[in-house]
């Protein structure tokens, strides 16, 4: 749900006019008042390897409960598509604010975009902020071997 979800998790660092969510496929824009609602299909990676709803939860909205993307989802998400989270800073600035990130069952996800730039800067992130987070040298081994040969 990108930067929906970065606020629904008490995260985002910044205010968006935009409700992005997940819909088993894309549809056009809806333009409110105030906000504009955007359906897109589930990334096509997670689609194709059946994991959809690898890292969906149950959260409150005014008094409703909603599905969203967790933390960690969100984050993975959010590097695949940064244009959807309101951009790449956006994105850094609003993950920092999360209270805790557990990749231990989540590198399956990871793994389907089969994207070694993907692992790249999860790794950068996550080596950033590891004293944050308590990150493993065992989880940063794990990008590290999956990243690109070369600098990207």
């Amino acid at each position: 749900m990108r930067h929906s979800a970065l606020e629904l998790l008490g995260a985002s660092h910044s205010t968006w006019n935009r409700c992005i969510a997940y819909t088993c496929g894309r549809r056009a824009a809806l333009d409110l008042d105030d906000v504009s609602l955007w359906a897109f299909a589930n990334p096509a990676p997670l689609e194709k390897h059946g994991l959809s709803s690898l890292g969906v939860e149950s959260g409150d909205r005014l008094g409703k409960t909603v599905q969203l993307t967790g933390r960690e989802r969100t984050l993975v998400d959010g590097f695949w598509i940064p244009g959807r989270v309101g951009g790449l800073e956006e994105l850094v600035r609003s993950a920092v604010g999360f209270p805790v990130l557990n990749f231990d069952s989540h590198f399956e996800g990871v793994a389907a975009y089969a994207s070694p730039k993907l692992y790249a800067v999860l790794g950068w992130f996550l080596n950033r902020n590891r004293e944050q987070f308590y990150v493993g040298e065992e989880i940063l081994g794990e990008l590290r071997n999956q990243r690109p040969a070369s600098p990207k």
